[in-house]
């Protein structure tokens, strides 16, 4: 990758920058869908709780490959090919689920696997994209509303899986991930800022292994490892959850989600910029207690929902993370930066199902969740480490 001089737009809502939320909101959508969908999806086809958890393992694998290679085209070639590369692959994943002679589980996971490699793959590259095409003195607000794509898809996924799971076949929904996804490929195709680029070539960039992980983020990954390690049980059984205590339209726990999600993504950024980081933080993983306690002890329908928007509000911080690990970078190092980070939150999405699904075939949902609050106890305890030694060095 040639790095010339950057693109700088003069204002946020540019076309680049609307292509980039284009794709993230297509890609989440896919993701939202199936995150929903596919721990009672492997149920209705008569696999456990168990084996529903590991088809994390494969896309876990295939996430690990996907956020280190997209940080390191996104860096070495180019972000829009990172984006094309992972919608592409989730699309062809998602072809395959909405096969439904193809539902037997060798498919399952490789295609689970297919989904994690173009997840991680384009998500790191449209995320790096997102700093490139923000005015640089309003990175924080412009990741912040980026991310509002994931909080849109959040919402509108919930409802969409409501609505096309119809008479108990799951085939319609993921028709319909497959038309998200393909809007994804286009969305990608046309986001060509890096071409319009000009200016005297700047700087040759060459992959190296030693710049697949950022050092300087690896703090800041192993906060967001366990933190979303404990999120990991609300994210994938939320609707198993609601299923056991009699409530219908358990996935609507998703659409509350999107609510406070979009919402966080939008004041937290502005919060943290009077209060700091540190300080704008600590509640966000707080509500991200209260909610795993409400889902698993509140015994109304509408507290069910509270829960959902608390989730929502805790999983709304990312843009704040990410600000702060990609700001001091330079621009070929961007997507290092970024991979390293959600790298993190990957490997906790990847093993979460696994440990939460093996924890609910053996225990009951209330203690189960009371170990997810314990984790994420623990992710309170390194967040005021990590970030009140960086705020300690910085004074």
């Amino acid at each position: 990758m040639t790095i010339t001089e950057p693109y700088i737009p003069a204002r946020i809502l540019n076309r680049f920058f609307l292509c980039v939320w284009g794709v993230a909101f297509s890609l989440q959508m896919g993701q939202n869908i199936f995150n929903n969908s596919i721990t009672v999806y492997a149920n209705s086809l008569g696999y456990s709780n168990t084996f529903a958890g590991s088809l994390a393992i494969p896309y876990l694998m295939g996430a690990l490959v996907g956020r280190i290679l997209g940080g390191a085209l996104s860096d070495t070639r180019s972000r829009r090919f990172g984006m094309l590369l992972g919608c592409g692959s989730f699309l062809t994943g998602s072809i395959l689920y909405s096969i439904p002679s193809l539902a037997v589980s060798p498919v399952l996971m490789l295609a689970r696997g297919m989904h994690g490699f173009g997840y991680a793959c384009g998500s790191t590259a449209y995320s790096v994209a997102a700093v490139d095409v923000t005015p640089p003195e309003k990175m924080a607000l412009g990741l912040g509303v980026n991310w509002t794509a994931q909080g849109f898809a959040q919402a509108l996924g919930g409802v969409v899986t409501a609505c096309l799971v119809i008479n108990g076949s799951y085939t319609p929904l993921f028709i319909g991930a497959v038309l998200f996804l393909l809007l994804a490929v286009l969305f990608s195709q046309i986001c060509s800022y890096e071409r319009s680029q000009s200016g005297k070539a700047a700087k040759k960039v060459r992959f190296r292994f030693a710049d697949l992980v950022e050092k300087s983020a690896v703090p800041h990954a192993i906060v967001v490892f366990v933190y979303y390690l404990g999120l990991a049980l609300p994210c994938f059984y939320a609707v198993s959850v609601s299923l056991k205590k009699g409530f219908a339209n358990g996935s609507l726990f998703f659409t509350a989600c999107a609510v406070g999600m979009v919402l966080t993504n939008l004041l937290l950024v502005r919060l943290a910029e009077r209060i700091g980081n540190l300080a704008a933080m600590i509640p966000v993983f707080m509500f991200a207690i209260a909610s795993v306690l409400l889902m698993g002890f509140g015994t109304r329908f509408a507290s069910f929902l509270t829960a959902g928007a608390l989730f929502g509000i805790g999983i709304g911080g990312m843009p704040v993370l990410q600000s702060e690990t990609v700001r001091r970078l330079p621009v070929y190092q961007r997507g290092g930066g970024t991979s390293t980070l959600f790298l993190a939150m990957d490997l906790s999405m990847g093993i979460g199902p696994v440990l939460w699904g093996a924890a609910l075939d053996r225990l009951s949902y209330r203690l189960v969740c009371v170990l997810s609050v314990c984790v994420m106890a623990a992710a309170v305890l390194l967040l005021l480490r990590v970030f009140g030694k960086r705020a300690g060095a910085e004074v």
